[in-house]
């Protein structure tokens, strides 16, 4: 979804720095249930598949017994941070990544 909006030629480098912004990331709470990546095809956007892979989620760690959950999302990626909020996520803290070129939201659920 972030990089739908990008030019072929430049995607590449935009996912560079994508992946070297991920190992600054703040680290996993102990006991958390962590969703580490999701995205939905522009063309299947709208139907609630958002909705049902994050209630399966939040189902598959509560049968594994986690009570808290935890994500990571881009700050300015409106819609993923209203999906995660209709979940029950709110906002732990935010943080810069990528040599402070990304700023991101840390959501947590607790359960």
């Amino acid at each position: 979804a972030l990089l739908s909006g990008v030019s072929i030629d430049r995607r590449a480098a935009y996912a560079t720095k994508i992946r070297e912004a991920y190992f600054t990331f703040p680290p996993l709470a102990p006991n958390a249930y962590f969703l580490s990546q999701l995205g939905i095809g522009p063309e299947f956007r709208g139907r609630g598949l958002g909705h049902y892979v994050i209630d399966s989620f939040l189902n598959q760690g509560r049968a594994e017994g986690f009570r808290q959950f935890q994500l990571n999302v881009l700050a300015d990626n409106k819609p993923a941070v209203q999906l995660y909020a209709s979940a029950g996520f709110v906002v732990e803290r935010e943080f810069l990544a990528g040599a402070g070129q990304f700023q991101y939201f840390c959501m947590v659920s607790k359960c």
